[in-house]
């Protein structure tokens, strides 16, 4: 959740190496992110609580818990959130599951009020984009106006899987929560 300049717990190799052998095994490594956002206990947030962009009460009930927007209107933001797509690109994902974005349309409180979220949201996609790569390919998930021009694919809804229960003896223990 936002922060990846350190290695995760489970990658005690590191994330590049585990890129390269999903890469030495024929295979292209993408990896599944939320960079708009980052935990409140992390190092990143604990440095720079003036990164946290307030949201909608109401959306704290979907949000992870302890999960925050970054303020995409600040300059430091979207030069964090270019030097990530730049870092995952280095390690050698040539493809990104950009996730949770769509959390920072409920953003309030920013720090440069003259800016739109629309306007803060795009910005922070260009960033990334320049930053991992034209060249790497880049999906979203929802907001389909908005992300126009910084992604190669959209999913258009919220998690689903095939699952409608139609088949004898089928189970679709998942269902509550998607929308398949």
């Amino acid at each position: 959740w936002g922060v990846w300049s350190r290695t995760p717990h489970g990658f005690p190799s590191g994330m590049d190496t585990l890129a390269a052998n999903i890469a030495s095994a024929g295979l292209e490594a993408e990896i599944w992110m939320s960079s708009f956002n980052a935990m409140t206990n992390t190092p990143l947030l604990t440095e720079h609580p003036e990164w946290i962009a307030e949201i909608e009460p109401i959306m704290h009930v979907l949000l992870q818990p302890g999960s925050v927007p970054l303020d995409l209107t600040r300059d430091d933001v979207i030069d964090f959130v270019a030097w990530t797509g730049e870092l995952l690109s280095s390690w050698g994902y040539v493809s990104c599951k950009f996730d949770f974005a769509y959390y920072w349309m409920f953003a309030t409180s920013l720090d440069d009020p003259t800016t739109t979220v629309i306007e803060a949201y795009r910005r922070g996609m260009e960033a990334y984009r320049a930053g991992f790569g034209e060249e790497k390919y880049l999906i979203n998930i929802l907001l389909m106006g908005t992300n126009y021009g910084y992604v190669d694919a959209m999913r258009i809804g919220i998690d689903s899987r095939a699952c409608w229960g139609e088949e004898e003896g089928e189970e679709c223990p998942d269902a509550h929560t998607t929308t398949g």
